[in-house]
């Protein structure tokens, strides 16, 4: 058994804090090195939980979407829905939250920008048709979706 197995009533209660504690110790370690001012940490998915009826039925109050309909490959906003959590603490204030919508096909383009680099011709066309229906804008440097 691990030290995560049993921490709370499910497997995927015990797999959050896992993930909690793993997230918690890389900060530690980012903060005790001195990096965190002019380190950009991102903590996101791809897709929504890959959650089927019977794990509805074994974990009835568990929500791994969240309020919303469907799951990992569903049209639904369930399966598309992800947290998109960023600690860089030179330029984004501790607290603050965004309702602009996140597209994970941008940020190739955005964390261009932010590194100050020049996307290869051939990755530059793989990013602009992946954005062409995006209503992406660059702002303050930083490519969002409004």
């Amino acid at each position: 058994m691990t030290r995560f197995e049993l921490a709370t009533t499910s497997p995927p209660g015990d797999y959050v804090c896992q993930v909690d504690d793993v997230i918690a110790r890389i900060l530690a370690a980012i903060d005790k090195k001195g990096w965190s001012e002019n380190t950009v940490i991102i903590f996101t998915s791809d897709n929504g939980a890959h959650w089927k009826p019977q794990d509805k039925k074994a974990f009835p109050k568990h929500q791994a979407n969240y309020i919303y309909k469907g799951e990992k490959s569903d049209v639904w906003d369930g399966g598309h829905r992800v947290p998109f959590l960023v600690r860089w603490p030179k330029v984004i204030q501790a607290g603050f939250v965004s309702d602009y919508t996140v597209c994970l096909t941008d940020f190739t383009a955005t964390a261009a920008v932010i590194t100050d680099q020049k996307l290869k011709k051939g990755l530059l066309k793989i990013v602009k048709a992946c954005c062409q229906f995006s209503k992406a804008k660059p702002q303050n440097g930083i490519h969002v979706n409004k």
